[in-house]
């Protein structure tokens, strides 16, 4: 289970696991020209920088599935599952309980 000692630490970390699962995808999705473009795009359009998208997550999907429209879905499901391999990973390097309960808890930051 990931360290809930201190919340505002956690919800750093978590913050930090959604941007770069993020960042990963857009750029094994669309390579790395496209998603620099589509950081300008959000940082220009949308005021979203690329460390605020776990905070403006809302806006986020509302502008990529602007710039993407159909092609936005997949893209979105490959943001999940590279968001969740990374989460992952961080709960086995801190050890975390099999306990279904305890695992669900881990995923929502506190």
């Amino acid at each position: 289970m990931l360290p809930q000692s201190n919340p505002s630490k956690y919800n750093e970390e978590y913050e930090k696991v959604v941007s770069e699962s993020v960042y990963k995808t857009l750029n094994q999705v669309l390579g790395s020209a496209a998603a620099n473009a589509i950081y300008f795009y959000l940082e220009k359009d949308y005021s979203i920088k690329k460390d605020e998208i776990p905070e403006k997550l809302d806006s986020f999907c509302h502008a990529i599935q602007e710039y993407l429209n159909t092609g936005a879905t997949p893209l979105e499901e490959q943001i999940l599952k590279n968001l969740h391999s990374d989460l992952e990973s961080i709960q086995e390097a801190v050890g975390y309980s099999t306990n279904f309960i305890d695992r669900f808890k881990t995923l929502i930051p506190q």
